[in-house]
This record gives structure tokens, sequence and C-alpha cells, in this order.
């Protein structure tokens, strides 16, 4: 809509997910963006992985994907 976003405006639960040998977005380039969130609620997951090795193959099955959900259901309401 043309609106000007600023991350600090972010104020949920917020989780950032890098891989540290990520060659399309680069630890260097992605690690600052949870300082930039103004979330009191920040959680750091950084995997030895690559782009796609985070969510497709061994470390998104035993990690990512695990660890993700974990955090969602943190802060999702119980089903009554």
């Amino acid at each position: 809509g043309g609106d000007r976003v600023h991350l600090r405006d972010i104020t949920v639960p917020f989780m950032s997910v890098l891989g540290k040998k990520d060659h399309i977005v680069p630890e260097a380039a992605a690690a600052p963006v949870l300082d930039l969130v103004g979330s009191p609620d920040k959680t750091d997951l950084r995997l030895a992985g690559g782009h796609i090795g985070l969510v497709v193959g061994r470390t998104a099955a035993k990690t990512t994907i695990p660890t993700i959900i974990e955090f969602l259901e943190k802060q999702s309401e119980p089903l009554l």
C-alpha cells in the first residue's frame, strides 16, 4: 500500500532462522534483523545448513521444522 514498514514495529514473538552456510542470504546479512525487530520475545535459530538445507533434508527434519513447530506451539492458544 506504499506505507513504510519498520521492523521495530513488530512486537509479536519473533523467530529468526538462518543458515551459517547460506549463500543466498548470508549469515552476516540475516543476523542483524533480530536486533532491529521491536519484539521483546525474540528467538535466534542458527544452523549449519545452507538456504535449501534448512527446509529440506536431514537438518530440516531433525532440527529446523521441529524447532519452528515448538516455537509456534508456545505462542499458540490451546485448542478447546
